[in-house]
């Protein structure tokens, strides 16, 4: 596993035409979605009370009258807002489709990945519906349960009863959540190796993680604890950096800029970790 790890960051590290640019694919989408919403809020703050000050300060007290005011404008994007979002989401699973056909081919270029990844795109589709559908039903199923124990046994039962009831299914949630992410990380690599169908792949990547799933485990929560001391950092240094000025509102930004490429430089190296174990399984089968 350890081996792996350092394999990925190595990878990383060394394919620096793919994290670049990745890098600017996310930022321009990035850029694109701000630039949508600044007109979005700005044409539906004219005639309202609020003024476009919200778009730099946000104060809740606004926000209310707006929407009590004001909610026509303010739906009037949202069916433009909704087709952003699902093409931001298309696009996101065709990124990482890139980095997996990369890693999955042991090189750091891009065009010809791009390439590869469109082409595995409606089964990449399907593989992360199946997914997402998965986990929103394992939350649903969480909700519910934590309702069902509120209505019937707040009475009955014991306040800490309840409360174990709430962490038990929060925290059995939490794990199948993280293994169905955790699968769906493997089948993806799948798809774009062997030319897997979605459903073909996610079945591969069961049987994986029935052999190899605490090393995979262990993988994902070490680049896990890395990216929340990433946040944890971004945010302690947002704190000095004041954005009522324009140099502080560049330094914030080249901060954002700074994470993002140090968040898709930890992308592209976990992708070639996990692939790195599964080349390794695939050798100790044979």
């Amino acid at each position: 596993m350890r081996g792996a790890f350092r394999y990925g960051w190595r990878f990383a590290l060394h394919s620096r035409p793919l994290v670049l640019g990745c890098f600017a694919f996310n930022a321009t989408l990035g850029l694109v979605c701000l630039a949508f919403l600044w007109m979005w809020f700005g044409a539906a703050l004219d005639d309202a009370l609020a003024t476009r000050s919200l778009l730099v300060d946000a104060d809740p007290q606004v926000w209310l009258d707006l929407l009590a005011n004001q909610s026509a404008r303010v739906m009037a994007g949202v069916r433009e807002l909704v087709v952003l979002a699902g093409m931001g989401l298309v696009l996101s699973i065709w990124a990482n489709g890139l980095i997996a056909s990369a890693v999955a081919q042991h090189d750091g270029l891009v065009r010809p990945h791009a390439r590869a990844a469109l082409r595995a795109l409606p089964r990449l589709i399907g593989l992360a519906a199946g997914v997402w559908l998965a986990q929103a039903v394992t939350v649903a199923a969480a909700l519910v349960i934590a309702r069902w124990t509120k209505h019937h046994l707040g009475d009955g039962a014991g306040e800490f009863a309840v409360l174990g009831i709430w962490i038990t299914a929060g925290g059995a949630t939490l794990v199948v959540v993280s293994i169905l992410m955790l699968v769906h990380d493997h089948a993806r690599l799948s798809v774009l190796h062997s030319e897997r169908g979605a459903a073909a792949s996610f079945r591969w990547a069961l049987h994986f993680l029935r052999r190899q799933g605490a090393r995979a485990a262990t993988l994902l929560a070490l680049f896990l604890a890395f990216g929340l001391l990433l946040s944890f950092c971004q945010v302690q240094a947002s704190v000095y950096l004041p954005t009522t000025s324009s140099a502080g509102s560049a330094l914030s930004l080249l901060l954002a800029e700074g994470v993002l490429l140090m968040r898709v430089g930890m992308r592209t190296a976990l992708y070639a970790a996990e692939w790195r174990l599964q080349a390794q399984f695939d050798r100790q089968a044979s």
